[in-house]
């Protein structure tokens, strides 16, 4: 009876839906290597929205906001914002563009695929935010 307990147990853990990017994103990161910092913080009154910072080398800014195609991902500028669908699986087509939003843990990779060459935006560890 033990063993069948435990065994529905890890089936609940390993089939456990993925956290969405928010929930992965909020907080601080840190990049020593490459002299980076991102925070992710919401904004008031914007339930589900993010928005991040990245400094240390080139600043720039984003945002991540649910849509009605899941969350979008989007880099924002003085003059426009330029935005991409998250990927939270393993199907679909990459034109046009997808983020890849990649939090486990301790650990946060940030890459833009299939709109050009791949770019990361970020990739660092979590960082306490001072």
């Amino acid at each position: 009876m033990r063993s069948l307990a435990a065994c529905l147990a890890l089936a609940a853990c390993a089939t456990a839906p993925e956290p969405p990017p928010g929930a992965r994103l909020e907080g601080c990161w840190i990049n020593r290597q490459a002299g980076q910092t991102m925070r992710w913080t919401p904004p008031p009154g914007q339930p589900g929205v993010l928005n991040g910072v990245r400094l240390g080398g080139n600043t720039a800014r984003f945002v991540l906001r649910p849509s009605d195609q899941g969350w979008r991902f989007c880099e924002l500028n003085a003059e426009s914002e330029r935005c991409w669908i998250v990927a939270e699986g393993r199907d679909g087509s990459l034109e046009g563009g997808r983020a890849f939003v990649d939090g486990q843990g301790e650990r946060l990779r940030i890459e833009i695929v299939g709109d050009g060459p791949s770019r990361v935006i970020f990739h660092g560890r979590r960082d306490g935010c001072d």
